[in-house]
């Protein structure tokens, strides 16, 4: 089980880091929505969550921003819950599941 968590950590610290980067590519809000939903369309909800957040905090103000962010975290907790393309890890489930609602 410990395994399962520290596995599924390190994904999402993973998929953090890649979107980070491509947000320093992209420089305009616009730019960061438009790739954040191509990764939400590709199946990519850790790195649409991400970039999506980062938006965010940053001050932006959109209704579809935030049904987007909490789309894309609903879909990956429940990919967490069914271990599917994920680890299986209940807790982080419920992190996001929590966290989209």
């Amino acid at each position: 089980m410990k395994m399962h968590r520290l596995t599924a950590f390190f994904m999402t610290i993973i998929a953090l880091f890649a979107s980070a980067l491509s947000l320093r590519s992209a420089t305009e809000p616009d730019e960061i929505f438009a790739s954040a939903n191509r990764d939400f369309e590709a199946g990519k909800f850790a790195e649409a969550s991400a970039a999506y957040l980062e938006l965010a905090n940053a001050g932006h103000i959109s209704s579809e921003l935030y049904f987007n962010l909490g789309t894309a975290q609903y879909r990956l907790g429940l990919r967490y819950l069914n271990g599917e393309g994920v680890p299986k890890n209940t807790e982080e489930a419920h992190r996001l599941l929590q966290a989209a609602a």
